[in-house]
This record gives structure tokens, C-alpha cells and sequence, in this order.
């Protein structure tokens, strides 16, 4: 991987099984001394940012939204900014191609618009090669086991937040 890195952009391809998978993709790439990788991350409040409209940069993510539908103005700046991302190959790209979180821990249908716009670069001629990085993460337990029982249970799925992610922890 790490020659991977310098020789051409790289793509982060791991499953989505835990609110906690960034973060530990984040912390494998940080102890071997990797560039953490830009984290393409699902916008879930109204306000168009998670964790009360901090600065998305701040945290080495993007927002996006979960469905685009026909808004092309929408589509063709995330590309344009996914696209440069990728022909500037400064950090490798991260994002789900389930598109969201299995809570069940089964694989999901692949959502294929991130993966359009990281490989249009290279179908172009605009880098001469991409390295997609399948990544599988296991757990015999998620943190979110507890919630995911409760909400079979029917009570409603409280927000998720960072304070709630180290509460989480225990």
C-alpha cells in the first residue's frame, strides 16, 4: 500500500459494518505512517453537516448526500471535486460501496456513483492508473449491537453522535 500511495491515486474500498470503520481504517493508515485517507461520509442532518455543522475538512471527510436523485448540478460539482481528489492523488479516497451501514452485518446491494466518479479519471487518460483497495472488516461484535436489538424492539434509533461513539466504547 504504501507504494501504491506514491505511484498512483488509491482507492479505499472497505465494507461498512460499525460507526467505528473509519476510524480504524484511519488509525491502521496513521501507525504505518500513511496519508489518512479523504472519507466520502453520508450527510445525515438537515443542516447538511454531521456533529452540528462542524467543518467536514476538519475531520478529513466530504458530506454527501445519500441520494442524489436528479439534481445535476449537485452531481457534477461532487464528481468534479471527487475527480480532482483523485487526479491530484495527495491522499487516497475512502468511501463505502454499500453506500451505507450494514447493521445486520450482511452485504448490501453496491451503490456505483462514487465508484463512476473515482474511475472516470483513468478512462479519460487523466492518470495513467487507479489502485482500487477492497477492504474487508470483521467484528465478532459491532458497538451498535445493543441499538440495532432495541430497534427491532421498536424504539426509535437515537442520533448518532461522537459523544455517543466513545460512550459507545464501553
Amino acid at each position: 500500500l504504501q507504494q501504491a500511495i506514491q505511484e498512483s491515486p488509491v482507492i479505499l474500498m472497505p465494507n461498512h459494518r460499525s460507526y467505528v470503520d473509519f476510524l480504524v481504517l484511519s488509525y491502521i493508515l496513521f501507525t504505518y505512517d500513511l496519508p489518512i485517507p479523504v472519507i466520502a461520509a453520508g450527510i445525515r442532518n438537515s443542516d447538511g453537516h454531521e456533529d452540528g455543522g462542524r467543518d467536514p475538512a476538519s475531520f478529513g471527510a466530504f458530506f454527501i448526500r445519500r441520494t442524489i436523485g436528479s439534481d445535476k448540478l449537485y452531481w457534477a460539482v461532487l464528481s468534479e471535486y471527487v475527480k480532482t481528489i483523485v487526479r491530484t492523488g495527495y491522499a487516497p479516497i475512502e468511501f463505502y460501496v454499500e453506500g451505507l451501514r450494514s447493521r445486520t452485518l450482511k452485504s448490501l446491494t453496491p451503490k456505483l456513483g462514487m465508484m463512476h466518479m473515482v474511475l472516470e479519471p483513468f478512462f479519460k487518460g487523466e492518470v495513467y492508473d487507479i489502485r482500487l483497495v477492497p477492504i474487508s472488516i470483521s467484528y465478532d461484535r459491532v458497538l451498535e449491537e445493543s441499538l440495532l436489538a432495541h430497534e427491532l424492539l421498536g424504539v426509535p434509533k437515537p442520533r448518532e453522535t461522537t459523544m455517543g461513539l466513545l460512550k459507545a466504547r464501553r
